[in-house]
């Protein structure tokens, strides 16, 4: 990742320089990499670590979970039924925020005080979706440019405070697909660029 395009991702968030980055070909590649530190971490800890997120939510989050889950005596496990039945200083559990929440677009808010076990989902967080736009104060939070009217356009970034889970995570990455080439970083930082100096002018468009 070029500190160039760092910059600008943190810009675009509103984000400060404690957040270190990770780009991905979308946020799909980087959830799983999320799932893949939080396993690593488990087995560091020998502990399981139960996920769950606000029903409705996301079909395919139980199969990220499971995507990255690399061993069984310590695994990830995705558990709904936790949703109302979990307290704010649970230890154990991660919780996915996705706002403005796929698929009735509601507006999530965590509830674990731990937000190091908090993954904020918010690559619909747009103008075009929710106005104000809601500022989030996640240790992980992943975002994704396809949502602003380029859906063919797999860029996707993730902002972490941990140093290792944003290693664990690098190297999920770099095995996978090698990151994120320079052109098309290149290409991202034209459009955020534009966004920022616009002032979002885009969404002017998108809305209308």
């Amino acid at each position: 990742l070029s500190p160039v395009c760092l910059g600008s991702l943190r810009r675009a968030a509103s984000i400060n320089a404690e957040y270190m980055g990770i780009v991905g070909y979308g946020a799909t590649e980087l959830f799983a990499a999320v799932m893949y530190a939080f396993s690593r971490k488990a087995m560091e800890e020998q502990t399981t670590y139960q996920v769950f997120s606000e029903p409705p939510c996301y079909q395919n989050f139980p199969e990220f979970v499971e995507f990255g889950n690399i061993d069984t005596e310590y695994p990830l496990v995705w558990n709904i039924s936790l949703w109302g039945n979990v307290e704010a200083e649970a230890e154990n559990v991660i919780q996915i925020v996705n706002s403005p929440n796929n698929p009735d677009g509601s507006i999530r808010r965590p509830i674990l005080s731990d937000r190091s076990h908090v993954v904020c989902d918010i690559v619909n967080n747009w103008p075009y979706h929710a106005l104000p736009v809601e500022q989030y104060d996640c240790d992980i939070m992943m975002f994704s440019l396809s949502k602003i009217g380029n859906a063919g356009f797999r860029f996707g970034w993730a902002l972490i405070k941990d140093p290792v889970m944003h290693q664990h995570m690098l190297h999920f990455v770099d095995a996978l697909t090698q990151g994120i080439s320079a052109g098309l970083q290149a290409w991202a930082i034209t459009m955020i660029q534009d966004y920022l100096d616009t002032e979002g002018d885009i969404f002017n468009w998108t809305r209308a």
